[in-house]
């Protein structure tokens, strides 16, 4: 085996384990965030709408909090998985030999994650699952899909 073949196949190895653990720590993240109780999750966006919205109104004026809250909460589904699928994406692209196989396989995983998401909220104490958000969560797959597919490798066959 020639000397740039070798650092290509640890760069590829490095790449796809750095993807797949960016990949399962998001997860581990997500599906906990999205099992909390109603109380705590509430609490950990009304703090975080809380500090923005202070700074936000010094520059824009004053708004209501409730209303800002509310659009603090949904953006927070899209971004989620909006990471999800761009971290999906880029460990399917240097997990799968075939670009193409690689892209189908991380979207549909990503959309499976989206709609399950809501289903742990169903299960969670008092939260509820909502269609918005799941529509809002298959938004950000499609955001994080967008920008993710754009770069990478076009196969991993070119590389090797």
């Amino acid at each position: 085996m020639k000397g740039g073949d070798n650092m290509n196949l640890r760069r590829i190895r490095f790449k796809r384990a750095f993807w797949w653990c960016f990949f399962a720590i998001w997860l581990i993240l997500t599906v906990f965030l999205s099992s909390q109780a109603a109380d705590g999750s509430s609490a950990l966006s009304r703090e975080v709408s809380v500090k923005l919205w202070r700074v936000l109104i010094k520059i824009f004026g004053d708004f209501k909090l409730s209303t800002f809250h509310f659009y603090v909460r949904k953006f927070a589904h899209a971004f989620v998985h909006l990471v999800l699928a761009f971290a999906a994406i880029r460990a399917s692209l240097w997990s799968f030999s075939e670009r193409k196989a690689g892209l189908w396989f991380a979207v549909l995983f990503s959309v499976f994650i989206a709609l399950f998401d809501e289903a742990i909220q169903l299960i969670s104490p008092g939260r509820s699952s909502a269609l918005l958000d799941g529509a809002i969560n298959l938004l950000g797959v499609l955001i994080g899909s967008l920008i993710s597919s754009r770069f990478g490798p076009k196969a991993l066959s070119d590389i090797t």
